[in-house]
């Protein structure tokens, strides 16, 4: 059993190995002749000639070293944490090429422009190989590892239907094992705890995690003795999930035998504030341009569809409670007010869904037929970009509350207003307008509490992925 989960452990490497070298040659191969017809049609020196080829062996090894020093062909972790990883690792790849190529005078045949193309491939190429081999090396069963959840819980369940069978992470999760028996949709559930540790062994389980949530503290201790030795890691779901822990480090005490755990809030720091700032800045003015000539066309197709003004303004809660012109592009009749309060009174049902969404899914008879295309491709927000630039708000961050819901938001507030609102943000790629306004809430506070840079990249990628699918968009 040993000398196979070995075999398998070396053929998931090799095959990471040859799947990222395709990668390289893929993305050398798209640099290469983007370089080249570039330099054709603005003259630009020749370089690379096809005798010198052989000399850059070492460009794909600069690449491979800095993947393993990264831990590339060894962690297991979630697509996000480490398309992060894979991320610096190129980067700093680049780096070294180009420091290599600008010390060693070899820019006579190798292009610095061609680098910093191969830079941009490779950010696109590496990441889609990865996902097509960790899928395929899921469904061939290579390195594929088996968990086995104690303790039940809604947040061990909740937990099991996320990751079951996860082909990035390559988790199989084989059941669960509890106090009492306890029917899991989906889930083989087998108790008492006692015999964890025969199914553990019987099974050949890779990981243990264990719920706190649904065990005693003696309980967990007792767990722990008797099944470390028998898995490659125990994972514990701890009891603080009101605590955010993105931002958390955990420190020691080995005398005392104690262990405590540090939440920085990061958006408390003048310098994460500062790098957001240049973030939201830089993105906006390469945006800019194209932004322009969609923001002409729609303004034009609103004056077309109905009478009033093309944007509409109203008043929100910026950073630290500061109120701004809030923009976007106007989907309504000029009497909006007069039709929802006609339409709420006939329709119980409306009125119901408004009373807790804020929000009208089916139909709202305020909405133009122009502002109706618009909402569902989310192109109404696309004024913000001046609120950007202004300063008034952030590529992403939480939502642009107005004033009067101040006493509904609550104690949160606080957190919220910490930092200024965004365009987009965690809500929005969690669901949008099909979540009630708690829970959007709490998904702000989350944001705030755990912000970092790539935090803010993984939202505005997402943000892609949900304004395509149109999903929560009304």
């Amino acid at each position: 059993m040993q000398k196979t989960n070995l075999l398998k452990k070396l053929l998931y490497v090799i095959i990471l190995i040859f799947g990222d070298f395709a990668a390289f040659s893929l993305s050398f191969a798209l640099a290469f002749y983007t370089r080249k017809y570039i330099g054709y049609l603005f003259l630009l020196p020749k370089f690379i000639v096809y005798g010198y080829l052989s000399k850059l062996f070492w460009l794909p090894l600069v690449y491979f070293f800095f993947f393993s020093i990264e831990g590339l062909y060894t962690k297991k972790v979630h697509f996000w944490y480490e398309l992060k990883i894979l991320f610096k690792a190129i980067f700093i790849a680049f780096i070294v090429c180009l420091s290599i190529v600008s010390i060693g005078k070899l820019t006579d045949f190798v292009s610095r422009l061609f680098l910093f193309f191969l830079l941009f491939y490779s950010l696109i190429v590496f990441p889609i190989f990865r996902v097509a081999l960790k899928n395929l090396l899921f469904f061939l069963g290579i390195s594929r590892e088996k968990v086995l959840l104690i303790g039940i819980s809604p947040t061990s369940v909740k937990f099991a239907q996320s990751f079951n069978n996860n082909k990035y992470l390559c988790l199989d999760i084989v059941g669960f094992v509890n106090k009492t028996k306890e029917h899991i949709n989906g889930f083989k559930t087998i108790s008492p705890l006692t015999h964890a540790k025969k199914i553990t062994k019987a099974l050949g389980i890779d990981i243990i995690i264990i719920d706190e949530n649904a065990l005693s503290e003696e309980e967990v201790s007792k767990l722990f003795k008797e099944l470390q030795a028998l898995v490659k890691r125990i994972i514990l779901i701890p009891k603080m999930s009101f605590i955010f822990l993105l931002n958390s480090q955990v420190n020691y005490l080995f005398v005392e035998k104690i262990f405590v755990l540090s939440v920085n809030n990061n958006l408390k720091s003048f310098l994460n504030r500062f790098l957001k700032r240049i973030f939201d800045l830089c993105i906006s003015i390469i945006l800019l341009p194209f932004l322009i000539i969609i923001i002409l066309i729609i303004s034009v197709a609103i004056r077309l569809d109905s009478k009033g003004s093309v944007f509409y303004v109203s008043k929100r809660l910026g950073q630290n409670g500061k109120l701004f012109n809030f923009l976007k592009f106007r989907t309504m009749y000029k009497d909006n007010d007069r039709l929802l309060k006609e339409y709420l009174s006939k329709n119980k049902e409306a009125r119901l869904e408004w009373e807790k969404y804020q929000k009208l899914k089916n139909f709202d008879p305020r909405v133009t037929r122009i502002g109706r295309f618009l909402r569902k491709t989310s192109l109404d927000e696309l004024p913000q970009i001046i609120n950007v630039l202004f300063g008034q708000m952030s590529l992403v961050g939480p939502r642009p509350y107005l004033p009067q819901e101040l006493e509904k938001i609550g104690d949160s507030i606080n957190t919220i207003l910490l930092t200024k609102p965004g365009i987009t943000g965690l809500w929005q790629v969690s669901g949008r307008n099909e979540l009630d306004f708690q829970t959007r809430v709490d998904l702000d506070c989350f944001y705030v509490t755990n912000w970092s840079l790539w935090f803010d990249i993984v939202i505005l990628l997402k943000t892609i992925y949900a304004v395509l699918k149109q999903k929560g968009a009304y």
